[in-house]
């Protein structure tokens, strides 16, 4: 539940979708474009700094991203870039996601 993914390949995540839980996060780095892959984001990653987050680079997350709870966030570092470009959505829950810059 705790901890940080830190992906730093494109294909890092195989075939699969990812979920991250409360106090995790996904960490992305190295100007990498994931594609075609759907995340669930729930809390603010642990530290506040968003459980889906660009460390360095320009990052993209090219699938959707669903917010699962009122807390979760989506993050920057000081120098790096996140570009989301799927759809983000909370499955009808009326959450807000926030976005952060670190």
């Amino acid at each position: 539940n705790n901890g940080a993914l830190n992906l730093q390949n494109s294909g890092a995540l195989g075939g699969a979708n990812a979920t991250v839980a409360n106090g995790a996060r996904i960490e992305m780095q190295n100007n990498i474009a994931i594609t075609g892959k759907a995340v669930t984001i729930s809390g603010h990653g642990g530290d506040f700094f968003g459980a889906l987050r660009t460390v360095t680079g320009s990052n993209t997350w090219a699938g959707p991203v669903v917010i699962g709870d009122v807390l979760a966030r989506i993050g920057i570092g000081t120098s790096g870039v996140l570009n989301v470009s799927g759809p983000v959505t909370d499955n009808g829950s009326a959450f807000v996601p926030h976005f952060i810059q670190g």
